[in-house]
C-alpha cells in the first residue's frame, strides 16, 4: 500500500503547482484516472461512485413531482389573477 500511496503522492505533486489552468486539469483528469486504476483504491472508488449514482436517482425521482406541484401552483396563481400575466411597467409609479 505504500508505493501506492507514494505513486498517488507523485501524480499529485506533478499538476498541483502547475502554472496554467489547463495544465492543472489535465493532471487531476490523470490522476482521477488513476485512482480507477489502481485495485486497491477502486473498490473505494466504486462505492462513491454506487453512492453517487443514488443520490443521482432520488434528486431526479423528486425532480418530477416538484414540476408538477409547481405548475399547479402557478395555474392555480393565473387563474386567482384573472387578468393572466402583467408585464411589469418600469415607468410606472409605486
Amino acid at each position: 500500500m505504500e508505493s501506492v500511496i507514494n505513486t498517488l503522492d507523485r501524480y499529485f505533486k506533478a499538476f498541483q503547482d502547475q502554472k496554467r489552468d489547463w495544465d492543472f486539469f489535465i493532471g487531476l483528469a490523470d490522476y482521477m484516472n488513476l485512482l480507477d486504476e489502481i485495485p486497491e483504491i477502486k473498490d473505494i472508488t466504486e462505492k462513491f461512485k454506487e453512492a453517487e449514482e443514488k443520490m443521482i436517482d432520488r434528486i431526479q425521482d423528486a425532480e418530477k413531482p416538484a414540476i408538477e406541484e409547481v405548475k399547479a401552483v402557478y395555474l392555480k396563481m393565473l387563474k386567482k389573477n384573472k387578468t393572466g400575466r402583467k408585464r411589469f411597467n418600469a415607468t410606472s409609479s409605486c
